[in-house]
Order: C-alpha cells, then structure tokens, then sequence
C-alpha cells in the first residue's frame, strides 16, 4: 500500500517538472531565432533581407566559447531583443569549427570570438560588435541601423521685403542752364533792298 508520503513526493516531482518545462518553453519561445550558417542560408538571409529590407545580424561563434554561452543564457534570452529581431532583423549564428563557418570567418576577419556583424539589406557591413553584448547595448545598436533616415532639413528663408518706390530727388543744386545761343546765328532777319538803277554811261551799281 502506498502511503501518503510517497504520494506527496510523487504529486510534487510531477510538478517540478511540469514546472521546468513550462519555463523552459518560455524561454526557449522568447530566445533569438538563430538559423545556422550554410552557404545556402546565407544566400536565403541575404535575399529575405534585401526583399523585406531588413538587418542582417551574424553572430560567429564556437563550443568552446564561454563568453558566448553566456549571452546565450542572458543577451540571447531577452524577449524585447528577440522579438524586435524576429521583425526586423535576418538573425544567422556561425560555428566558425564548420567547413562553412571557416569559410565566412575568414572572408569578414573574425579573428575574435564572439564576434557580430550588422549588415545592411544590401549586403553591407555597416558595425562589428567583439566581447560580450548585453541585451540593451545590442537592441539599442540594432534599433538606430534599422530606423529610416532622417529627412533632410530645409531651410526655410524668409521673403525679401519689397523694395520702397524711389523718392524723387530733392537736390537743391539748380540744373544746368541751357547753352546760350549764339548771337550772329540767331540775329532777325534783315532784308535788305537793293535798288539797280542806271547810272548815265557807268552800267550798273549794287546798293
């Protein structure tokens, strides 16, 4: 016969482990969506990234790397962070110990682990990230090459003031006086008679 110990030790196991899967689950829910690296899924990453225009996040990592074990266990388990990348970000993890994962390595210089690329949705690096990143540090990073460029400003110039009618000019300087005519070339006109008469045996005369 089972006594009501046992079946307390029982009832509370199962629910210990109800308990450790539940949470597990959640956690496992709200982690950043990695897919691993292939050259394949890099091309797939690429192409989703430029017809969505998306980041892409490239985390290289290794077994034997402790600090990135960590950010799996903190960083990687945040939900703000996973669910902002499940948005807005191509989220890819390299073994850099794989055929694959030595490939890429080596083509983008990882020389440190762990080290994160953000590439833009055209394929260009745009940040590297070396050493442990918390959950915050990486979202806030991630956020300001996600978010659209800033319009350009326009200087708004206030209108020029309309010109004022000219005044009409109040010099005291007289204008000049016209030219005096000349007096031989505006005399009046003089007639003169002349008479022709005949002189007794002398022709004629002018007078």
């Amino acid at each position: 016969m089972i006594n009501t110990r046992t079946l307390t030790l029982t009832a509370f196991l199962l629910v210990s482990a109800a308990s450790l899967s539940w949470l597990t689950a959640t956690k496992t829910e709200m982690r950043v969506p990695f897919s691993n690296i292939n050259t394949r899924a890099w091309e797939d990453a690429q192409a989703q990234a430029s017809e969505e225009d998306k980041l892409m996040f490239v985390d290289f990592d290794a077994d034997y790397c402790a600090t990135c074990r960590r950010m799996d266990k903190t960083t990687y388990m945040d939900a703000t962070l996973a669910d902002f990348i499940r948005q807005k970000v191509v989220a890819l993890r390299v073994n850099v110990q794989d055929f694959d994962g030595v490939e890429w390595s080596q083509k983008y210089n990882v020389e440190v682990l762990p080290t994160m690329l953000v590439l833009n949705s055209k394929g260009e690096v745009v940040d590297r990230l070396i050493g442990y990143q918390s959950a915050a540090v990486l979202l806030q990073k991630l956020q300001s090459y996600s978010a659209p460029p800033a319009p350009p400003k326009v200087e708004i110039v206030a209108p020029l003031a309309t010109d004022a009618p000219l005044e009409p000019s109040r010099s005291t300087v007289a204008p000049p006086s016209p030219p005096k005519p000349d007096s031989a070339s505006h005399l009046p006109l003089q007639l003169f008679e002349i008479s022709v008469q005949r002189a007794p045996r002398q022709g004629f005369t002018l007078q």
